[in-house]
């Protein structure tokens, strides 16, 4: 056998190293553009003269997140890693944290429904880009409703894909600002400001709840924490979370508020995603492994959830 040369090894070693940074970069891309593309389109859905590219971008995010479902996971294979930080930040010098995102599918797969929906419902009620008659007379606050809806979807959106409980914190966080915003633009600033107040409680909550866990694990990646760490408190702490971004009886009143807008249905399933991701940091991190009186307690959470609809619909057909 030809003994290689150690020129030889470091070239290959170092295009190796090339190969899997690129790969990485191009899982991070996958990743970020979806609720960039989907933050953007609700950027110019608030301004009348960038409404007709709302729909391009957001044709442009079903179509990366398509992208995204099927060459994550053999990006992820190769690269060899499922996260990716982003940034690195320290608080006084005392915590440092890292804005970390996973490169999983699941975050591409559950964006998908939430702005394939989106683009539906603005098709249906605005109809496509290159021409929108109505935009010279659409009320301000309808398009502040407009573009806070899909902002809603562009938080859950990153949401989905944050590995890091900071970002999944500020994800849920300005989905519930986002909703309120909606609120305030159809329908009354007393039911904005309950929304808002509602939302701040929760977000407190989940912050709370990750506080707790990062002391107690001394870290906030969600996939190093420990299932002994992982007490009631914080398990309610993100069930409360959940609930209030689902919609879940009876704090979602604020669907049937924005329920003749045309992005609500895609907002409503952007908060069901959130919801399922936060349930699933409860889940990895133990393994499953739940007490008996959890499981009925999300048991019966999924029951009210259930009836309550039937009942707000038959109450609102």
């Amino acid at each position: 056998f030809k003994q290689k040369t150690a020129y030889e090894i470091s070239t290959r070693d170092w295009s190796s190293d090339v190969c899997s940074s690129d790969l990485v970069r191009i899982a991070v891309f996958l990743s970020v553009s979806v609720p960039v593309l989907t933050a953007l389109a609700g950027a110019s859905a608030m301004v009348r003269q960038a409404r007709a590219s709302v729909p391009v971008f957001l044709l442009a995010a079903v179509c990366v997140a398509i992208a995204g479902i099927v060459e994550l996971p053999s990006l992820r294979l190769t690269a060899g890693s499922a996260e990716a930080p982003v940034a690195v930040w320290s608080s006084l010098g005392l915590y440092g944290a890292s804005i970390t995102i996973r490169t999983h599918a699941s975050g591409s797969l559950l964006a998908l429904p939430a702005i394939s929906m989106a683009l539906c419902g603005w098709l249906w009620a605005y109809g496509w880009p290159w021409r929108d008659p109505q935009s010279a007379g659409i009320p301000s606050r309808r398009a502040v409703t407009d573009g806070s809806l899909l902002i809603a979807v562009a938080s859950a959106s990153w949401a989905l894909i944050a590995s890091d409980l900071v970002s999944v914190v500020l994800g849920s966080g300005a989905f519930f600002v986002a909703t309120a915003g909606a609120i305030y633009g159809s329908a009354s600033v007393p039911a904005a400001r309950r929304r808002l107040i509602a939302g701040g409680g929760f977000s407190l909550l989940l912050l709370l709840c990750v506080l707790l866990l990062s002391k107690v694990n001394g870290t906030f990646l969600s996939s190093q924490l420990a299932s002994v760490s992982f007490s009631d408190a914080s398990l309610a702490g993100l069930t409360l979370a959940a609930v209030g971004a689902s919609g879940v009886f009876p704090t979602g009143n604020w669907m049937l508020r924005l329920a003749r807008q045309p992005l609500m249905p895609a907002a409503a399933l952007a908060g069901n995603a959130i919801a399922i991701s936060l349930l699933d940091v409860a889940f990895v991190t133990t393994s499953g492994d739940l007490a008996d009186a959890w499981l009925n307690i999300l048991t019966g959470i999924g029951w009210i959830a259930i009836i309550g609809g039937v009942v707000a619909f038959w109450r609102n057909r």
